[in-house]
């Protein structure tokens, strides 16, 4: 099957240095780029860790891992519970 893409000179020049950039020919960046969604759906957890993707967990872990323990001490203990209050000013509930 092929499809055909019509494009400005402009733009189909740069995505052919994009794809040089990466030694691959124009065709065959595209494809790889149309493809890399459907490695995500139809491979199991493990490719998406070779890819480089962390769960969300350790995500956030690494991202709280530079809040000192003195700015978890003066959150309010019922902020999640009276989020509109903190968040928008609403009246507690």
């Amino acid at each position: 099957m092929s499809v055909t893409i019509t494009l400005p000179d402009e733009s189909a020049a740069r995505l052919t240095r994009l794809a040089g950039a990466r030694g691959l020919t124009l065709e065959k960046w595209l494809e790889e780029l149309a493809l890399a969604p459907l490695e995500g759906v139809t491979g199991g957890h493990e490719d998406r860790a070779s890819a480089g993707y962390k769960p969300i967990s350790k995500v956030i872990a690494a991202i709280m891992s530079d809040v000192p323990p003195e700015s978890f001490a003066s959150l309010p203990s019922d902020a999640a519970s009276q989020l509109d209050h903190y968040v928008y000013g609403h009246p507690k509930r």
